[in-house]
C-alpha cells in the first residue's frame, strides 16, 4: 500500500498575497522484507528456476566474443597465475556485467557485505564457466580450499552450504 500525504507549507511568506501554498507528496512504502526473508525467497526461487540448468553452458556469451576466454586459457595452459592487480580482472568483470548489470550489488547485497574480494573473483570465474580445478590453478590455491571457499560463499549468501553445482547455478542468476 503506497500512502501520500499532501502537506502545505506557509512558511515565511504566510503574509504574502498570491501566493499558493506549496504542497508536498511524502510516499510511505510498506517495509521491505527483511534481508533473510528476501534471500531465503530468493534461493527458493532460483533452486526451482535453475536446478535444470546444470548440466547447460553457464559463460556470458561476452566471455567468448572478448577474448577474455582465450586469454584465461592461455594463462592456465602456460601454468600462470592471476595477480591481484592483472588488469584480466577488469576484463572478466566487464563481461559478467555486461550481461548481468547488477552482479556485484546482488552478491553484496546477499552475502549483507560479507563477500570479500577473494569470493567476488570466485563467483566471477564461477560465472564465467570456469570450474573448481580451473579456478585453483588461476589464483594459485589447492583445489580443496577453492572448495571450501565456494561452499563458504554460497553460507554468505544463501545461509546454507552449497555444492558448487548448486552454488554455480543460482550465481548464474545473480
Amino acid at each position: 500500500h503506497l500512502l501520500a500525504c499532501h502537506c502545505s507549507s506557509q512558511g515565511r511568506n504566510a503574509g504574502m498575497k498570491d501566493e499558493q501554498p506549496q504542497k508536498k507528496e511524502i510516499l510511505l512504502l510498506p517495509p521491505p522484507d527483511s534481508v533473510g526473508s528476501m534471500r531465503k525467497r530468493l534461493l527458493d526461487e532460483l533452486k526451482s528456476i535453475d536446478m535444470s540448468l546444470k548440466d547447460t553452458p553457464m559463460a556470458p556469451p561476452a566471455y567468448f566474443r572478448s577474448g577474455v576466454s582465450d586469454r584465461i586459457q592461455n594463462i592456465l595452459k602456460n601454468v600462470r597465475i592471476i595477480n591481484d592487480t592483472d588488469p584480466i580482472w577488469d576484463d572478466v568483470e566487464k563481461v559478467v556485467l555486461e550481461e548481468s548489470g547488477n552482479f556485484k550489488t546482488n552478491l553484496m547485497m546477499l552475502s549483507d557485505g560479507k563477500a570479500d574480494e577473494t569470493d567476488y573473483r570466485i563467483a566471477l570465474l564461477l560465472r564465467c564457466g570456469l570450474g573448481v580445478s580451473s579456478i585453483a590453478a588461476l589464483i594459485s590455491k589447492a583445489k580443496s580450499t577453492v572448495s571450501k571457499r565456494c561452499r563458504q560463499l554460497g553460507k554468505k549468501l544463501f545461509c546454507e552450504e552449497l555444492d558448487t553445482k548448486s552454488l554455480v547455478c543460482l550465481i548464474r542468476q545473480l
